[in-house]
């Protein structure tokens, strides 16, 4: 909604095609996955570039520059992470167990430069208060 889109959960799902697992079905839609993200942002017509989980491990340095760059240039993300406690390995696709946005990020260096510092700060939304419970 920071974007100025506002669109529903039902939408979504709606124009997500089936991506090797998740919850749905042909009438009420899919979940959202790694395995049909890209799919289900071009159906509504979303301008959107994925980060390329191709790169040599460990992948986070670059992931970091990728999400800085993309936050500095007014792109939100959505991302796919690991909860502490959870099984890490949602459907059997590979390691996440949850999906969030990323909106924003606080620099005391110019977003221009594509470092990423260890004051960089990113701002992103979760279930999760801030004590760590999902109450």
């Amino acid at each position: 909604m920071t974007y100025g889109a506002w669109i529903s959960q039902d939408r979504v799902r709606k124009q997500t095609p089936y991506g090797g697992g998740g919850h749905g079905d042909k009438t009420l839609g899919y979940e959202v996955l790694p395995e049909n993200i890209d799919a289900a942002l071009t159906n509504l017509k979303l301008e959107h570039s994925l980060f390329d989980t191709n790169l040599p491990q460990p992948q986070s340095p670059e992931y970091l520059k990728w999400v800085k760059k993309n936050l500095a240039g007014g792109s939100p993300i959505v991302t796919f992470v690991m909860c502490k406690g959870d099984e890490h390995n949602a459907y059997g696709l590979g390691p996440f167990d949850h999906i969030e946005p990323i909106f924003g990020l606080y620099s005391n260096h110019p977003l221009t430069d594509e470092q990423v510092y260890d004051d960089d700060y990113l701002v992103h939304g979760s279930d999760y208060a801030i004590d760590g419970d999902k109450n």
